[in-house]
């Protein structure tokens, strides 16, 4: 005799299934995820067009420049992930004219970056930034306010209002919520800090435009588990983990050959972009400060870009020594 459905149901325990509803609604979710960021969310190699003069160093300076904002400003670094994110997104519909214009110089190119900045700020951590701050502060009176707000309004009608397509933050956040309960919290939270500084950091490099958030996730989460070292007790369910984690979001398996788990090159996991950006990793000093100062880094902006690093000096400055700074606009 056939067992029913409903003793089928009975014979797990409620815990298990709490369980299994979690892992399927995560599931759904990446599903979800996946579908967005290979259609409307999607960018393309913008800098290639005929009419850009602006570089991939200068997306690097401004891509540093927005990461220390943040910090200085004690605003999340997922939020200029995504900023970031609008920024590429909007420079790839190189039909716009508005979008020619900011490929072409570089005055446009930084506004737009800036706007981008502030939209994600305003539609992702729910804050209302003030245009004099931004002005004074953050641009030295390089624009004027309504030259902000356009570019803003730009920025949206480009994207069609499409503000909440995946990060690769997002992914890893979502992967690390099927971790084995059998991982320690603490293993799991240096993992995930570390996945998400690697996250960061693809960001400074063009070559994430063309990549899917999903592909920066998983290549971050396989160059943490390198630098961690974990014990061989881990190994299998860990293995296993990132085997449901790729099957997710892509339909190429990963051989099972392979004893060592952490041999990526040698495994082929997914393809030949995860093993890039895992080389690209490796180069990089990875810790949770990971992104550091505009001042350190080299860029071709001249004298538009110094003027952002000194108001970068300034406004750290500023809040170091308590003078008044309003940054945000109060709740309504």
């Amino acid at each position: 005799m056939q067992p029913s459905i409903e003793s089928n149901k009975s014979s797990h325990a409620p815990g298990q299934r709490n369980v299994d509803e979690t892992m399927e609604f995560v599931m759904e979710k990446l599903a979800i995820m996946k579908q967005q960021e290979t259609t409307h969310y999607r960018a393309s190699n913008y800098l290639s067009q005929n009419a850009a003069n602006a570089t991939v160093n200068d997306r690097r300076a401004l891509c540093i420049w927005g990461f220390d904002i943040m910090r200085i400003c004690r605003i999340d670094r997922s939020i200029a992930v995504i900023g970031i994110s609008f920024f590429d997104r909007f420079l790839s519909h190189y039909e716009s004219r508005v979008v020619q214009c900011c490929l072409h110089r570089r005055r446009e190119f930084q506004l737009a970056f800036i706007s981008c900045l502030m939209i994600s700020i305003k539609a992702r951590d729910g804050k209302a930034v003030k245009l004099q701050f931004i002005n004074e502060y953050l641009c030295k009176g390089m624009y004027h306010l309504h030259e902000i707000t356009q570019m803003e309004i730009e920025i949206l009608r480009t994207l069609s209002w499409r503000l909440n397509g995946p990060t690769a933050i997002d992914f890893i956040q979502c992967f690390m919520e099927l971790l084995p309960s059998t991982i320690e919290p603490a293993v799991a939270m240096s993992l995930t800090e570390i996945s998400k500084a690697n996250a960061e950091n693809a960001m400074l490099n063009y070559m994430s435009v063309l990549q899917a958030p999903s592909i920066i996730a998983l290549a971050s989460i396989a160059s943490s588990l390198e630098l961690l070292s974990l014990p061989l007790s881990y190994l299998v369910d860990i293995r296993s983990w990132m085997m449901q984690c790729t099957t997710s979001v892509t339909t190429e398996d990963w051989p099972n050959h392979h004893n060592d788990i952490f041999d990526w090159r040698r495994s082929g996991l997914i393809n030949r972009h995860i093993c890039t950006l895992t080389n690209y990793f490796r180069t990089k000093s990875v810790n949770c400060e990971l992104i550091c100062s505009g001042h350190e880094e080299a860029s071709d902006f001249g004298d538009e870009c110094g003027s952002f690093k000194w108001a970068t000096s300034s406004l750290r400055k500023n809040l170091l020594d308590g003078e008044s700074c309003e940054v945000f606009s109060p709740a309504a």
